[in-house]
């Protein structure tokens, strides 16, 4: 596993301008010198406490005074920005760096930088996706340009002068591009398997519960999967809020208080998320009421504190929860205290991260096999190879089905539940039948088994299959238990809708629609069945 490190940054309204840009230059710096892999820089354009406007401005400025760290912009928003700015801005900042730029791009979520833009009444999304695509264009295409979207056009038709180089634009050093990741925050995300099937690595944010985090994995592998790519989860970056001291009190006091720079970190984000109707991101289980969510509560699951021993723990605990990522991003936070903040880092980079290795090399070698070399029916033991960071073994590829452990849980929930009803219904159906319909039927020399099937069921069936109808209902309707174990069944899916888009209404009447259809649809196979088995007097 690796180490990242990020900055969005957060700082108290009152400090010193140039002083936080400082502080955070250093921390970087920092980064660089003790190891860290990675650095991703944020940019808001209106916003005090978020106060780098231009993540590339800041890079350059890092550019010379880091020697090996990979600097990301963590993100560039690129509704805000021209295709032709964009494409020139990182083709020069990608060569400057000598390949060590990490492209990061989003929509923008900031609801204050969306109003100063005026993008509040388009779709973000799919500006963000045709600024990438038109930078491309130029890249890969040749001059003139004749770019045109939605959104923008570009063109150097009329000016294009190539001997002496007008009208054609730079290209980065890295192809066909620098890596490209984008943040990922909403539960269950699609876009995650589309970024994926473009080749794009998504960070999951660091204010996201970890029971929410786990729902990216699938999603990410989906796009691999999808674009015929290894599904290897290391390109997976999760992003957390660490800090790590030498005792434990003093890590306690410092990230889990409200009046620490983590309570300040959090409080700000939760403000700005309960703004945008984003506020359940925090909740601790699926279905916790926005009103329940307290700072103190979010401080204590969403910041891993302690002693080295303790963060390991807390780390191996949440690659567990969520499955295996290659990279984890540290979060930086303002430095209250700059010599508790730098020796967090310290320690988080020199003996955190070599216990977290070990402990994942040791899975590594003990759980991990494949077969890579055996033929369906063949009886000879096949080779294996080690590969992954799952416990579970795989057999030959493209044979049978993998079962998330949410499907799976809910599945032998309602099974198990539903087959004790359904075997009571049976019980109380062949005991409805006389005892002299058995008898007489044994009297006639009729076995055991034919006594059952011509005899006995044939008269139960019409007493099981009004009770059988209602737990078939029941069993249609019990589903949406699988909320309880984050599964994206219709109830989950209709829930994160609501909690971050506010569409109670319509999430509703789906549900409405879709469950009584379903009910409709089995009460009438039922009724069919109903009627042909009744008896039919004369």
């Amino acid at each position: 596993m690796d180490l990242s490190y990020f900055i969005q940054p957060v700082h108290p309204l009152d400090r010193n301008y140039r002083e936080i840009l400082l502080e955070d230059i250093e921390s970087v710096i920092l980064a660089d010198k003790i190891g860290f892999k990675e650095a991703f820089i944020g940019e808001h354009f209106t916003d005090l406490a978020e106060p780098i406007t231009s993540c590339l401005m800041f890079i350059s400025h890092l550019a010379s005074l880091t020697k090996s760290i990979k600097l990301g912009t963590g993100v560039i928003n690129l509704p805000v920005y021209h295709p032709a700015m964009i494409a020139g801005h990182i083709a020069m900042m990608d060569t400057l760096l000598d390949g060590r730029l990490i492209w990061g791009i989003g929509p923008g979520g900031l609801p204050s930088d969306i109003e100063a833009f005026g993008n509040q009444e388009i779709d973000r999304n799919k500006k963000m996706v045709e600024v990438f695509e038109q930078v491309m264009e130029i890249w890969w295409g040749e001059a003139p340009y004749n770019i045109k979207g939605e959104f923008n056009t570009i063109t150097t038709k009329e000016t294009l002068t190539p001997e002496i180089g007008q009208g054609i634009a730079p290209k980065p050093l890295t192809q066909p591009h620098p890596p490209v990741v984008i943040t990922a925050l909403t539960p269950h995300s699609h876009g995650i398997t589309l970024a994926a099937e473009r080749g794009w690595n998504p960070i999951s944010c660091q204010y996201v519960q970890s029971h929410w985090v786990a729902t990216h994995l699938p999603k990410y592998l989906e796009g691999l999967r999808n674009a015929n790519k290894n599904e290897d989860p290391r390109g997976w970056r999760v992003a957390k809020c660490i800090f790590v001291a030498d005792d434990e009190k003093i890590a306690t006091n410092y990230a889990k208080t409200p009046t620490g720079p983590y309570g300040f970190y959090f409080s700000n984000l939760m403000r700005k998320l309960e703004g945008g109707g984003k506020l359940g991101l925090f909740a601790s289980y699926p279905d916790q009421p926005d009103k329940d969510i307290t700072l103190e509560q979010t401080l204590q699951t969403q910041v891993i504190a302690g002693t080295v021993n303790s963060v390991v723990d807390q780390i191996l605990t949440l690659r567990n929860e969520i499955g295996p990522f290659g990279t984890l991003v540290y979060t930086g936070v303002d430095w209250a205290d700059k010599q508790l903040a730098k020796k967090s880092m310290e320690l988080m980079m020199n003996k955190v991260m070599p216990e977290i290795n070990s402990h994942i090399k040791v899975e590594e070698k003990t759980y991990d096999i494949r077969v890579t070399d055996s033929k369906p029916l063949e009886l000879s033991r096949p080779k294996v190879e080690q590969i992954g960071t799952t416990k579970f073994k795989r057999y030959a590829e493209g044979f049978g089905k993998s079962l998330s452990v949410g499907y799976f849980a809910i599945w032998l929930g309602v099974v198990l539940y539903t087959a004790i009803f359904i075997s009571e219904v049976v019980r109380a159906g062949i005991m409805a039948v006389s005892k002299g319909q058995s008898e007489a039927g044994l009297s006639l020399g009729l076995g055991r088994g034919a006594l059952l099937r011509l005899v006995v069921l044939p008269q139960a069936i019409r007493v099981m299959l009004p009770p059988m109808g209602n737990q078939y209902l029941n069993l249609a309707k019990n589903t949406s238990l699988g909320i309880a174990v984050a599964y994206p069944e219709i109830v989950a899916v209709g829930q994160t809708l609501y909690n971050q888009e506010g569409q109670t209404l319509p999430v509703f009447l789906i549900w409405m629609a879709f469950y009584s259809t379903v009910s409709l649809t089995i009460s009438t196979i039922i009724n069919y069945y109903n009627r042909k088995m009744k008896i039919v007097e004369r």
